[in-house]
């Protein structure tokens, strides 16, 4: 024995001579009260004996009126008799059954194999076998049922009523019309989600989501690669295709050089509308000239606005704070709303008259960068069709802070100035 043990021996062990303090003592064990005892009740006692007081609290009383000192839980759950489950499942059988798919033979299967079992388990019960709605088993699209007899506790065992892909592999064998759906839905514009949606307007149980994209993922992965070969039509000829395999489908350039070489014999481009950051413009000008003038579509011109502000280098002094990136993309956007804001209320005042507008627009831009410079007042009174320049009717600035100001230099008026006529 170790020092250490021996030490902890002589000061926590038994010691020679040591008495007990109940040695010839008889020890008397002190009886638990019964008082507030737990008790659950079944439902039908619970309902018999259980009396609500006036304030709401749940007592028992002995025959002579006293009460007994119990605690009452809550009932027991109901045990249905035999009666009571078929009347259950005759209420809620319109419910639970709605629209499925079976296949035939396997229906066929299920009664004439289960009327005769019926017969041998009870010969004298003249019940009728019914579908056990709330037992049912349902797999994607297919279902698995079982009989029960209406008035006897007779209940089949579950049949498969839907055709299964026979494999050498062990398991649950895969459904046939799960993976001809995922077969169909492939080759069809229509999702998982959009053909869930038709069985349930057609009152028809759908599948999991979830289910379906494993199916679904599954099923590609065994398809992929085993495709139809496809070949160029007039390959034993002259082939047809006019760009290569591995061509971007997305170079506008190439396909406006094509279009317009096809028209160029007997038709002259000299202007081409297109979206802000299109680059059709300069496959027409490479085959009809430089004289070409590419016009702006409205609808994508100011996005394209406020995306080159945003790429744009202006002085670092122009935004005062340390979140100078947040104030660029605020100003970008506030920029962006207040050219549009000139451009329709100009359209407006003269009524469409385009000459006007293009005539006005110069004076319009050197107003609005004087606006964000601080000196809103008498250039956005002349000039500006949306601020006044006075404190009750000016230009809000709705997304940077108010009363802050760009402190352009000389440079920066001219990158926000051709920024803008770039938009008009």
């Amino acid at each position: 024995m170790t020092r250490k043990r021996s030490k902890l021996s002589k000061t926590h062990g038994f010691q020679k001579g040591y008495v007990p303090w109940n040695k010839g003592k008889k020890i008397e064990f002190i009886k638990i009260s019964k008082k507030n005892q737990f008790c659950r009740h079944s439902q039908s006692v619970f309902d018999r004996i259980v009396r609500q007081s006036s304030n709401g609290v749940l007592t028992i009383e002995n025959v002579d009126g006293t009460p007994v000192e119990q605690v009452i839980l809550r009932p027991m759950p109901q045990n249905l008799d035999v009666v009571d489950k078929y009347l259950q499942a005759a209420n809620n059988y319109s419910d639970a059954c709605p629209n499925k798919v079976y296949t035939p033979k396997h229906v066929e299967s299920l009664f004439s194999s289960e009327i005769r079992n019926h017969r041998l388990y009870n010969s004298e019960c003249d019940g009728d076998l019914k579908f056990d709605a709330e037992n049912e088993k349902q797999w994607g699209c297919v279902w698995r049922e079982r009989l029960k007899c209406q008035k006897c506790d007779f209940e089949s065992k579950y049949y498969r009523l839907y055709d299964v892909v026979e494999t050498n592999k062990r398991g649950q064998k895969s459904a046939k019309l799960n993976i001809q759906i995922q077969c169909g839905l492939i080759t069809s514009p229509i999702s998982n989600k959009n053909f869930r949606d038709i069985l349930m307007i057609s009152n028809m149980s759908p599948p999991s989501s979830s289910g379906m994209q494993r199916l679904q993922t599954k099923l590609q992965k065994r398809l992929r690669g085993k495709g139809i070969e496809i070949i160029c039509p007039n390959h034993g000829g002259v082939c047809t295709a006019n760009i290569a395999g591995d061509a971007s489908i997305g170079n506008e350039a190439v396909y406006s050089s094509s279009c317009a070489t096809e028209i160029s014999d007997f038709l002259k481009i000299s202007h081409i509308t297109t979206d802000g950051d299109s680059k059709s413009y300069q496959g027409v000008k490479q085959v009809h000239g430089i004289n070409v003038e590419a016009l702006r579509d409205v609808r994508h011109l100011s996005a394209t606005m406020k995306r080159a502000i945003t790429r744009c280098t202006f002085s670092p002094d122009l935004f005062s704070g340390a979140k100078k990136a947040n104030l660029k993309n605020r100003f970008a956007l506030d920029i962006k709303a207040r050219c549009v804001a000139e451009l329709n209320q100009s359209f407006k005042v003269h009524q469409g008259e385009l000459y006007k507008v293009k005539q006005h627009m110069p004076e319009v831009i050197k107003t609005i960068v004087m606006c964000y410079k601080g000196y809103c007042g008498s250039f956005c009174k002349v000039n500006s069709y949306v601020c006044a320049g006075l404190p009750s009717n000016h230009w809000i600035k709705n997304f940077i802070p108010n009363g802050s100001t760009c402190r352009m230099t000389c440079d920066d008026e001219v990158k926000v100035k051709k920024l803008y006529k770039n938009f008009t």
